[in-house]
C-alpha cells in the first residue's frame, strides 16, 4: 500500500483534533481515598505495585473516553517524522485498537502535539486523576468496568488474543470511560518513587519532581485475575521514559482553563 500524502495526513490530523474535542469527558473533582495495600501484608511495605491509602482532593479535569489508537498515533508519527518501534511500522491509519509499543516520551509528545494543534491544554493525566476516574470519581470498586465486576468476554477482555481489543469493544465504566481495566496499561504524568505516597500533598498531587521512571497504571488485555493479585484497578508499575512495551499505551487528559 502506498503511503499517504502530506495532504491526506493533515486532513486526518484535523479529524483527530475534532474527534478528541468531542470525546473528552468532564470529570468533576472531589476528595477520595487513593491507594490500596492487600491486608495480607500485615504492615505497609512501600512498593511500586501498591500504595498506602491516603486522602486526595482532585480539581475538575477532562479525560479522553478512549485510549489513543494505533490510527491516531500513526498520523502523529508520520507528520512528525517520529521513529516507530518495528512493531508499529505496520500500523493502519484506520485502526481503532489502542496503540502499544510506545514509550512515555512518545505518549507525552502525542498529547503535546494535540495541544499545539488544537490550542487546548492536552496532557497526560496525573496518577491521582487516573485512579479517580477509573474508580468513577473515587468509589470503592475493584474493576473499571460497567458494574465493577470482572466477566471475561462480557465486560472485559481477559487474555483473549495477541493484540488489544478495539477501544470500545467492552462497556465503559459508570463515568463513560472505556478500557481502564482491559485495554493497555497506561502511562501517566508522574515520576515514580516507592515512598512518594507516604508524604504526598493532598491537593492535586503530580508526583515527585524528578525520577528515573514514569508511573504506569492499570492492567492490560493479556493479564488475568490470577496475575499478582486480583485487583486490576490498583495495578501500578513504572518504566524509563524511553522504554517501549507491547502492553503500554496511554490516553490524554485536558486541564480546565
Amino acid at each position: 500500500m502506498p503511503e499517504e500524502s502530506k495532504e491526506e495526513l493533515e486532513k486526518k490530523a484535523d479529524e483527530i483534533v475534532k474527534r478528541y474535542a468531542e470525546d473528552m469527558l468532564l470529570v468533576k473533582g472531589g476528595t477520595f481515598v487513593m491507594g490500596y495495600q492487600d491486608e495480607s501484608y500485615g504492615v505497609f511495605v512501600p512498593d511500586q505495585y501498591d500504595a498506602p491509602q491516603h486522602e486526595v482532593t482532585i480539581n475538575d479535569f477532562y479525560l479522553s473516553r478512549y485510549e489513543a489508537t494505533e490510527g491516531d498515533f500513526y498520523v502523529f508519527a508520520k507528520l512528525n517524522n517520529l521513529s516507530l518501534h518495528e512493531w508499529n511500522n505496520n500500523l493502519s491509519i484506520e485502526s481503532r485498537s489502542p496503540v502499544s509499543h510506545v514509550s512515555w516520551n512518545d505518549s507525552h509528545k502525542f498529547c503535546t502535539w494535540l495541544a499545539q494543534r488544537s490550542s487546548l491544554p492536552y496532557r497526560l493525566p496525573t496518577e491521582a486523576e487516573w485512579e479517580y476516574a477509573a474508580r468513577s470519581r473515587g468509589q470503592d470498586v475493584k474493576h473499571a468496568t460497567n458494574d465493577g465486576t470482572w466477566k471475561v468476554g462480557v465486560n472485559i477482555a481477559g487474555n483473549e488474543g495477541i493484540s488489544p481489543p478495539e477501544i470500545d469493544k467492552y462497556p465503559h465504566n459508570p463515568l463513560g470511560i472505556y478500557g481502564m481495566s482491559d485495554g493497555v496499561s497506561e502511562y501517566v504524568y508522574d515520576w515514580y518513587a516507592k515512598d512518594y505516597f507516604l508524604n504526598s500533598p493532598q491537593n492535586n498531587p503530580t508526583g515527585p519532581e524528578t525520577g528515573n521512571k514514569k508511573v504506569i497504571r492499570g492492567r492490560h488485555y493479556r493479564q488475568t485475575l490470577s496475575d499478582d493479585f486480583e485487583n486490576p484497578m490498583y495495578a501500578r508499575n513504572a518504566d524509563p521514559v524511553d522504554y517501549r512495551s507491547m502492553y503500554n499505551g496511554f490516553r490524554c487528559a485536558q486541564s480546565i482553563k
